[in-house]
């Protein structure tokens, strides 16, 4: 996959390159909705080597290419964690890896006697996984989103360890939730019935509040550091 992996990355960086004007103001919905359009196709022709690689240490590259093109559409920073950036992107390449085996299998099963495969002959399992697929976990998501999550990466200025929640909570007394709380709070939101301007609107009511908050503590940080450079 080496080779290909390396055009694929070369492919992303230059159409986000070609797309960046209009990426720039774009909410977290839209960048993924580009990503999936003109980036994730790309991943989709290794699927059959990925599956066959034997070397965890080849798989391992391929799942940061993926990762690494995500973050780089959704403005997300390097260090995001891998988990959000998988419940983020809804592509779970290994799982995705395995599912289209099992189909092309199953097909080819079916070819094999003379028989029309259709749709109804899939495992109720394998159903299930592309319903799962389908669903948006970035839908109606303003770009305050990203801040927040870009925020909880960056280092801390008294302590220079990541603005975790659990640190600002621990040594700082600053109460916010983590990305997977926050997205679960605003999950009721994106299943709301309005429009889409509604819906942004919607869940940055939501993010907003703690966003300003945890800006406010690590501006209070960098005033006190600040102070104490001086005393010095």
């Amino acid at each position: 996959m080496t080779e290909q992996l390396k055009y694929i990355k070369r492919k992303s960086e230059s159409i986000y390159q070609r797309l960046s004007p209009f990426l720039y103001n774009a909410n977290l919905d839209i960048r993924k909705s580009l990503w999936q359009v003109f980036i994730q196709p790309l991943f989709e022709f290794i699927l059959p080597l990925y599956r066959c690689e034997p070397a965890l240490n080849n798989k391992s590259k391929a799942d940061s290419v993926i990762r690494g093109s995500f973050k780089l559409f959704t403005g997300l920073k390097s260090n995001t964690a891998n988990t959000v950036v998988d419940v983020l992107s809804g592509y779970d390449f290994k799982r995705r890896a395995e599912l289209v085996y099992k189909i092309s299998m199953l097909k080819w099963t079916f070819r094999k006697s003379g028989q029309k495969f259709e749709y109804e002959f899939l495992p109720q399992a394998v159903k299930d996984t592309l319903k799962l697929q389908r669903i948006n976990l970035c839908r109606h998501m303003p770009r305050e989103v990203v801040h927040y999550i870009n925020t909880l990466t960056s280092l801390c200025p008294t302590c220079s360890v990541p603005n975790t929640p659990k640190h600002l909570l621990s040594k700082h007394n600053c109460l916010i939730p983590n990305p997977h709380e926050l997205f679960h709070m605003i999950h009721t939101a994106q299943g709301a019935k309005v429009s889409r301007k509604e819906g942004l609107d919607m869940i940055r009511s939501i993010v907003k509040p703690f966003l300003s908050k945890v800006k406010l503590c690590i501006d209070n940080q960098k005033l006190n550091s600040l102070n104490l450079l001086n005393y010095l």
